[in-house]
């Protein structure tokens, strides 16, 4: 009894079908894992996975720290120039306010 790959045929440069395939799959899946990695990279830098309740946003020669999720938002000129400390938080008004534990 003889057994016969039919679907192997060699390619234009002697490689079978089978290894182009996995050449093509493997290329594929570093596409998508370098893809991912970049996506939690842009993802970090936006600041999505920081747990502090302002944005740090460089002016010049200084920095302002702008309170997240007031409504109306705070403006870059009218934010606080000092990091808050530990236990201290940044109100929609500029103001640093105590946080009570």
């Amino acid at each position: 009894m003889y057994f016969v790959a039919s679907s192997e045929t060699s390619g234009p440069f002697g490689h079978s079908r089978s290894i182009e395939t996995m050449n093509k799959r493997a290329r594929f899946y570093l596409l998508v894992i370098i893809s991912i990695f970049l996506a939690f990279v842009l993802l970090d830098s936006v600041g999505v996975f920081s747990n502090t309740s302002y944005n740090e946003v460089p002016h010049g020669s200084h920095t302002h720290y702008v309170p997240k999720d007031c409504d109306p938002p705070l403006g870059v000129s009218d934010s606080p120039t000092r990091r808050p400390a530990a236990n201290e938080r940044i109100d929609c008004q500029g103001n640093y306010v105590t946080i009570s534990e």
